[in-house]
């Protein structure tokens, strides 16, 4: 996953069908420094 800012929302896929539970939430994705790989 590239760094970046983004939009998550959590589900349930049931019968081809996807719910959300809950709203929208923005996480910031960052770099791993290269100690922690």
């Amino acid at each position: 996953m590239r760094p970046g800012t983004y939009t998550v929302t959590l589900g349930k896929l049931a019968a081809g069908a996807f719910t959300p539970v809950g709203k929208p939430q923005t996480v910031e994705v960052v770099p791993l420094d290269p100690s922690n790989r």
